[in-house]
């Protein structure tokens, strides 16, 4: 039955779109055609840019921050990263502005799934080299590197130790002379300035390791993440990184929504107009069951067959229907034609151009042949414009 699933979804999308070319003038769905079309391009590229930077940082196993620091292999992969990305927006444009989303859900679940995968890692580590910067940047932070090298540079001995080799160089003196008083009283002094010494050597060594761990805390600080992100790790009591992959999932699945939203209804208006100007019927034969025959199984079910629109007079197969508005459709730009209302000539200015009169273009009793001949043909359209009118 998946064929009369597919069947189905592609009658509502078809009904839509009469819908819309009874309910809408042609200027109208030309315009909405428009402007799906130039969101739709760009979110393709907006896909494609998050896509490649994640993926080819990942191929060259470095950001794109120090490529000066890459080597030539690095280049490389990134290329074959960014080649990939390539491929699978493309197929996943293609998806999207075919309007039947649905019908493919295997390829819709891979190659979207893995794009949101993609493109919210790559927000996640935008946030984050966003971060590491702004925390680089930090006065703390600046003042803590200084401190660092101040007590990595200064000289190793101190005041205790200098006066502690004065004290030694007497008593080897007073050794020399043989005063054994002089030499006692130097040798419990020099027994206190060691111990002294070794206290200000390890209160040395443990400031510049708890200024290195603060370099390190500082080097990344949470506090740094956007206001959103802290909102969420405070009210929920989730991480920072759990947040930001939260936050980031959401706005890409949305960015996803709206960019099947904008293929959708792009393909939908172009089919739309075509119905509007006659290139595809408004009618679809309904689907029936085929008899069973050979090796087709008794509940087999036939494709309707739909009927193709039809560009000129020589692909009509010399058809005995022969009208003005065919005429008037399949004649090139520049050329002279008839007015398929009222007749009069006038010189065809585009592909849409097939009336002597239009909304933006009226007659001089305020009409226009273009409503007329459309309404003439399909009353319902009619019916709807009075409706809105009212």
């Amino acid at each position: 039955m998946n064929e009369l699933v597919q069947y189905q979804h592609g009658a509502r999308f078809h009904a839509k779109a009469v819908h819309y070319s009874r309910y809408y003038t042609l200027e109208q769905l030309k315009q909405f055609y428009s402007t799906a079309s130039l969101g739709f391009i760009c979110a393709s590229f907006a896909s494609w840019a998050l896509m490649a930077f994640f993926i080819g940082q990942f191929f060259a196993g470095a950001e794109f921050e120090s490529m000066h620091e890459w080597r030539a292999i690095q280049f490389v992969y990134a290329a074959m990263g960014i080649a990939l990305a390539t491929a699978i927006t493309i197929a996943e444009a293609v998806l999207f502005n075919s309007g039947r989303a649905r019908e493919y859900l295997l390829v819709m679940g891979f190659s979207v799934g893995f794009s949101i995968f993609a493109e919210s890692a790559a927000t996640m580590q935008r946030e984050q080299s966003t971060v590491a910067f702004k925390s680089t940047q930090s006065e703390v932070y600046k003042a803590t590197i200084k401190s660092i090298d101040v007590l990595s540079t200064t000289s190793t001995l101190t005041p205790a130790q200098i006066k502690l080799a004065q004290l030694q160089a007497s008593y080897a003196e007073a050794k020399q002379l043989g005063n054994k008083g002089a030499m006692d009283a130097l040798q419990a002094r020099i027994l206190r300035l060691e111990q002294q010494a070794e206290l200000e050597q390890a209160n040395r060594t443990t400031s510049l390791q708890n200024t290195i761990t603060q370099a390190k805390a500082l080097e990344y600080d949470e506090t740094k993440h956007q206001a959103m992100i802290r909102f969420l790790s405070e009210v929920f009591g989730l991480s920072s990184v759990v947040a930001s992959a939260l936050l980031a999932f959401f706005l890409i699945l949305t960015f996803k929504i709206c960019f099947h939203y904008l293929g959708a209804m792009r393909q939908l208006n172009e089919r739309a107009i075509s119905i509007n100007t006659g290139k595809i019927s408004a009618s679809i034969e309904q689907f029936r069951i085929a008899p069973s025959s050979g090796s087709q199984s008794e509940n087999s079910l036939q494709l309707p067959v739909i009927q193709l629109p039809v560009e000129n007079e020589e692909l009509a197969n010399n058809s005995s229907i022969s009208t003005v508005y065919t005429k008037a459709e399949s004649a090139k730009v520049g050329a002279l034609i008839s007015c398929p209302n009222c007749g009069g000539q006038f010189q065809k200015s585009n592909k849409w151009h097939l009336f002597c009169s239009n909304n933006r273009k009226p007659r001089a009793d305020g009409g226009n042949c273009s409503d007329d001949w459309h309404n003439a043909q399909k009353p319902e359209r009619a019916a709807h414009v009075e409706s809105r009118k009212t």
